[in-house]
């Protein structure tokens, strides 16, 4: 059965991670000078979800996770953010187990992932 407010209320959440997205763009090039310019280009691509999900599932290190390694400063990472508890619905199980091993690869963790 169709539910018009749980359509609502994903439509609410894919609003509110694609302003999450703009701040993953701005953040750190207001903080260490990176400009993020494929992720930008992704989003407005493929809209900010599946720009997400797209970079978590691609098997290669993107140029622009390996910035943000080398600049400290991953928690500003797609990978990183997709895998907090807010944006569970969005992502299924595959995209965020695949976000979750980049991360580990580069020793990174953030305890509210909690586990799969």
């Amino acid at each position: 059965m169709f539910d018009e407010h749980e359509d609502d209320d994903h439509a609410a959440l894919e609003a509110e991670f694609a302003r999450e997205m703009q701040r993953l763009y701005e953040e750190p090039k207001r903080a260490h000078g990176y400009n993020a310019t494929y992720l930008l280009h992704m989003m407005e691509e493929c809209g900010p979800v599946e720009a997400a999900r797209r970079l978590a599932l691609d098997s290669t290190q993107q140029d622009g996770l390996t910035k943000l390694w080398e600049l400290a400063a991953l928690h500003y990472s797609v990978e990183a953010v997709l895998l907090r508890p807010r944006w569970r619905a969005l992502f299924d199980t595959r995209v965020r187990m695949a976000a979750r091993r980049k991360l580990r690869r580069l020793d990174y963790h953030e305890p509210e992932w909690g586990e799969e």
